[in-house]
């Protein structure tokens, strides 16, 4: 014990013992971080106390909008319909918790709020609901606890995900368990599910036991407990508006979190204009389209959203990142595989996962093999109509359209917009994303006008959705140039062409490549007709 009374660790007191010669250096140098750590944690006392505070003013906030969006159903106007159940289906990690069946009762979500717990490390999120003939419980609540890793890193480490009970009204629980000829049975999957507790006491008593630490399904519970939960506190309860209007999907552009294979962002960057103009100056005649049909091995920039203000990423260290995260994404399959077995959910999450990163080093063959598996896998424990499954889907429909295997990846294409239309409906942003997707398979094979029937139908409907001036909204608009022009429309696409870059260039500026693409495409149209030498 240092002059402070704080306890040596075993392995401090070890070292001491065995380098007497330096042994008062040490206790000193002991005592002084000690001083550290007590000044460290009166610094983390004091910011939790300035953040709960603020999180009251907030607080006040949040209540007068909820009072806009749900002033009660006797006032006039009733507010915002269904607002809460947008704005998480608008974000792709709570909207892939939500089956159809949660929707129905979703819609009574009148408010989602945050509360402090004080002292303690941790939150509470309050979900209020209208009265309604599923559950008669006026409020479900979650709570989140956390605890400190270890002085050294400060980190906190998860504790426990209290949930509440749900009082189901007779025959309407959907979280009850149902028999399967899969597995002989198990619990249903819904969002509400979300309400049961988890910890990590398995593991804990595993490590006061000096047992293995691998980790079991309670781990992953909690993990995934705690993902939902930190996505609600620190995006969905503070910016609802924007996840209301589909605005907060193009400030989410961590690359780790972009499904590109979702967001189309894949299909030539979903703009088709990654590769550059090899215009042969000797002959006009001669002269190459600014956009290949050939698929780039590089992705462009992805459809989740602009990169504004972002240095561009060179191709090699593109590369590098997708093979350091190849290599992490094998270990964790295969201890996914140890822990939980080749079909469960998190193990296929993983697959599928590896198999974008193996289609982007252009390891397409292994690509499609993975790809394959996490369909297929997902098919039997989830249906052909689940979320999951159909953009399991669309990486399958990627991987082959890189390959060359057009045929069956139309096919695939065709597949996910088919059932994007029936599980979200014909004009939700991730539908019109299949339609994009499906148009962009067809534009490679020299199918233009069917190309540009799905390209106007995805233009009208993001216009109507998100306006004139919306990245998606612009993306559109160029897709449409290029179809017109390969029919030989040229007037038609110079139109849409100058559309999509004096759009750009107020949305993403002048410098960002996709302007860029979007004006050497218009000077090529603009070279054909001769108005530009």
């Amino acid at each position: 014990m240092d002059s402070n009374g704080r306890e040596y660790s075993e392995h401090f007191a070890g070292f001491i013992a065995s380098h007497q010669e330096i042994q008062v250096p040490l206790t000193q140098l002991h005592h002084l971080h000690s001083r550290y750590l007590q000044l460290n944690k009166s610094f983390l006392e004091e910011t939790r106390e300035l953040e709960n505070r603020y999180l009251v003013e907030y607080g006040r906030v949040f209540a007068e909008r909820q009072a806009i969006i749900d002033p009660g159903r006797t006032k006039v106007p009733h507010g915002i319909p269904e607002f809460w159940l947008v704005a998480m289906k608008n974000n792709s990690t709570i909207a892939d918790a939500i089956q159809p069946r949660d929707e129905e009762v979703l819609k009574f979500l009148k408010d989602v709020r945050v509360e402090t717990l004080g002292k303690v490390q941790g939150f509470r999120l309050v979900f209020e609901f209208d009265e309604n003939n599923f559950f008669t419980n006026k409020t479900l609540t979650k709570t989140f606890k956390y605890g400190y890793e270890n002085d050294y890193t400060g980190d906190l480490k998860q504790e426990r995900a209290t949930g509440c009970e749900i009082d189901w009204n007779r025959g309407k629980e959907l979280t009850a368990p149902i028999e399967s000829e899969l597995d002989g049975g198990g619990e249903t999957e819904s969002f509400f599910t979300f309400f049961n507790t988890s910890t990590n006491e398995k593991t804990n008593k595993r490590k006061e036991s000096g047992e293995s630490d691998d980790e079991d399904e309670s781990d992953w519970a909690l993990d995934s407990d705690f993902e939902l939960g930190e996505e609600f506190n620190d995006t969905l309860v503070p910016h609802a508006l924007y996840w209301y209007t589909g605005e907060a999907r193009w400030y989410e552009s961590d690359d780790d979190d972009v499904e590109d294979d979702e967001e189309g962002g894949d299909v030539d960057g979903e703009d088709g204009e990654d590769e550059e103009d090899e215009e042969d100056e000797g002959d006009e005649s001669e002269e190459e389209m600014p956009v290949s049909r050939q698929a780039t091995s590089v992705p462009g920039p992805s459809a989740q959203g602009s990169t504004v203000g972002q240095a561009p990423v060179s191709p090699s260290a593109i590369e590098y990142q997708n093979i350091e995260k190849e290599k992490a994404l094998r270990r964790e399959l295969a201890e996914k595989e140890k822990a939980l077995g080749k079909e469960h959910a998190d193990t296929l999450t993983s697959v599928y996962d590896l198999a974008r990163v193996l289609r982007d080093l252009g390891k397409c063959k292994e690509g499609e093999k993975m790809s394959r598996r996490a369909l297929e896998g997902r098919e039997k424990a989830l249906g052909k109509v689940h979320y999951q499954t159909l953009i399991s889907v669309n990486a399958l429909a990627l991987v082959l359209e890189r390959q060359g295997k057009f045929k069956e990846a139309e096919e695939m294409s065709q597949r996910y917009l088919e059932g994007m239309e029936k599980l979200e409906g014909k004009e939700h942003y991730r539908t019109l994303m299949a339609v994009s997707n499906l148009a962009l398979m067809l534009w490679h094979q020299g199918k233009s006008e069917a190309a540009e029937e799905l390209h106007r139908r995805a233009l009208e409907g993001r216009e109507k959705a998100l306006g004139k001036e919306h990245v998606d909204t612009l993306t559109s608009v160029s897709h449409m140039a290029l179809a017109l022009r390969d029919q030989g429309r040229y007037e038609e696409a110079e139109q849409m062409g100058l559309r999509a870059v004096k759009g750009r260039e107020k949305t993403l500026g002048r410098e960002h490549p996709d302007t860029q693409e979007s004006v050497n495409n218009l000077e090529w149209l603009q070279r054909r007709q001769g108005k530009l030498r």
